[in-house]
């Protein structure tokens, strides 16, 4: 009967690990619990146990990288059917007659087992101490063999040779206690699938493919509100009660006819500036988040915005939205800010170039004509693609959203 040595998996994020080190040899005996090898993954090192006493069967390779669950190495586990199975057989290593010469490298207590009874050590290839000492525990399979008399022989050793093997095992006890880690355990194991996969690999996408900055910054929207409050009181003539979001969406859509290269993207090495002007707005769902998209947005009024986006948002949230209602997007908003943010690093919805992430708008401290009172102030993120669109076009892309927020009236009459 064998069993199996696998690589094992330590932390959410590892696939693979490196052996960096076998600590037994092919075909030693190991005992349960003995450290048979070692490997390393990108954060730490960790020591593989064997699960019960077997002869110890290598495959795998010091040096080499091997993913999560390889078998490198198997044992072959004792009978308990058999007891001629707990005899181990030792044979010499196939240079013995090279290294015959050399000096061996093994501890008082071993020596003295070995002289007193005839045992040659050049049958152990490699002794269990540090730098390949022989130590007592190397003996025990020919012990077995020899029926040697342990107790007796352990008697004539006087204190002295005993106490530095002792001592030697004090030290590697502590040593192992060192390298015990915390092992914590999950309260739950959840699929990492479907939608939430999804998002996690074009995030990562667009981080890898482009050069994202952000820039963080605030504004005083004591007009806005003030604004918004006016059209919100007209609802009976209206029939809408407005969002900022709406008032935001016509801002933007106002300003990518300004600043077109906000409204581009880089496909096949190309810097494709679209003629169409969609606006797409992140809406969070219960397992993750979607971005529907209002298209031609710069030609719709901003009751028409309020409508389009009050159907995209029902569709999304009972997941009836169609693939044209997700597709086409030339610049993203996501709001934040309705759920608490005040600012953020929003990432690029790829292929887009430009993403605004808005903040809470929350009651601040403002300096107007040098007098400190307390306003409406509004955080938002603004994020580019910086390998077109260079810093001082971002600042001036910035600059008349501020104006705008800070001046609402004009997104009626632009």
């Amino acid at each position: 009967m064998s069993r199996d040595i696998t690589i094992p998996k330590l932390g959410a994020e590892m696939t693979s690990a490196v052996i960096t080190q076998w600590e037994k040899n092919n075909g030693d005996f190991v005992e349960a619990g003995e450290v048979v090898l070692t490997i390393e993954t990108d954060k730490l090192q960790y020591d593989i146990e064997a699960p019960e006493a077997g002869t110890l069967q290598i495959e795998g390779e010091e040096g080499t990288e091997y993913p999560i669950g390889m078998k490198v190495a198997s044992l072959l586990t004792v009978n308990d059917n058999n007891e001629s199975n707990n005899i181990v057989t030792l044979t010499p290593s196939p240079n013995a007659q090279l290294t015959s010469k050399q000096p061996i490298k093994a501890s008082p207590l071993a020596k003295k087992i070995a002289l007193q009874h005839g045992i040659d050590l050049q049958l152990v290839e490699k002794g269990s101490g540090p730098g390949g000492v022989i130590r007592k525990r190397d003996l025990l399979p020919l012990i077995k063999q020899n029926e040697i008399d342990l107790q007796t022989v352990e008697c004539e050793i006087t204190a002295s040779e005993v106490l530095p093997e002792i001592n030697q095992n004090k030290a590697e006890e502590e040593a192992a206690l060192q390298k015990e880690v915390y092992k914590k355990s999950p309260v739950k194991i959840l699929p990492f699938a479907g939608m939430r996969k999804n998002i996690a690999n074009r995030m990562h996408m667009s981080l890898q493919l482009t050069a994202q900055m952000t820039d963080l910054n605030e504004i005083e929207v004591c007009k806005l509100v003030t604004y918004r409050n006016e059209l919100n009181s007209q609802q009976d003539q209206t029939g809408f009660t407005f969002s900022f979001t709406d008032l935001i969406i016509k801002a933007i859509s106002i300003l990518l006819k300004k600043y077109p290269i906000f409204n581009a993207s880089i496909e096949n090495d190309e810097i494709k500036i679209w003629k169409e002007i969609n606006i797409g707005v992140a809406v969070a769902l219960k397992d993750g988040l979607i971005v529907p998209v209002i298209h031609h947005a710069d030609q719709l009024s901003l009751s028409s915005i309020h409508i389009k986006l009050e159907e995209l948002v029902r569709k999304a949230r009972t997941k009836t939205l169609r693939k044209a209602d997700i597709s086409g997007g030339t610049f993203t908003i996501t709001n934040f800010g309705s759920v608490g943010g005040f600012l953020g690093t929003p990432i690029l919805h790829s292929p887009e170039v430009a993403i605004l992430g808005i903040g809470e708008i929350k009651k601040k401290p403002v300096v107007r004509e040098d007098e400190i009172m307390i306003g409406h102030v509004m955080g938002y993120s603004m994020t580019v693609d910086h390998r077109i669109i260079d810093g001082a076009t971002a600042a001036a892309f910035q600059k008349e959203f501020r104006y705008l927020m800070e001046h609402p009236y004009l997104l009626t009459v632009m």
